[in-house]
């Protein structure tokens, strides 16, 4: 904490080249802990770097550099001030991590963090499986897309393929579904074959 009797000293002989980026780093860490109390004036830039032995402009640029990311306040005419409101602390890099059993292979999709969202989800699907229109959510049924099926029947060629009514046609949700229909429709035997590459 900084008050007329007291000097903040920040301790650098281990700091490399940068010796901005070194102050800059014990300017954080005497913020965090509290060693440097919000409010509190900073020692002049001409002062400190006399002190520690850096150039005017290394203290500037490393208060700059505070000052920018909201821990200091520049006051024109006043001196340079630590910010009024503290920085919050750093994030427990632990706790962005998703720790999960390596004891299986999991092929799902890529785990995002649960900001909330999950939450957001359950209670509109809740939702709509309450809600009395539950067209969206029923199965199609031979007669609801028979329309479709004869328009599909008449858009094939009865010349490749021979007569086809809309009895002979299956609606699929997309390619794969498709493939998946397909295949269960020709696999016959008791212990069918597909061959494919190697994983």
């Amino acid at each position: 904490m900084i008050v007329s009797d007291t000097i903040w000293t920040p301790d650098l002989s281990a700091a490399g080249k940068s010796k901005y980026k070194a102050l800059a780093q014990a300017l954080r860490d005497a913020i965090m802990t509290g060693e440097l109390a919000a409010g509190q004036q900073l020692p002049p830039m001409r002062e400190l770097g006399y002190r520690i032995g850096l150039t005017p402009g290394t203290v500037a640029r490393a208060y700059a550099i505070l000052t920018e990311e909201g821990r200091l306040e520049a006051q024109v005419g006043r001196g340079t001030f630590v910010a009024g409101k503290a920085a919050r602390p750093p994030v427990n890099p632990d706790s962005l991590i998703y720790h999960v059993d390596e004891g299986f292979a999991d092929f799902r999709s890529s785990r995002v963090p649960d900001v909330g969202q999950g939450r957001v989800i359950d209670d509109a699907l809740i939702r709509l499986g309450q809600s009395h229109r539950r067209r969206h959510i029923n199965y199609p049924t031979a007669q609801t897309d028979y329309q479709a099926r004869e328009a599909v029947a008449g858009w094939m060629d009865s010349g490749r393929l021979g007569h086809i009514t809309a009895d002979d046609v299956v609606l699929g949700n997309g390619a794969q579904n498709c493939c998946l229909l397909a295949l269960q429709a020709v696999l016959h035997g008791a212990a069918p074959v597909i061959l494919t590459e190697e994983l």
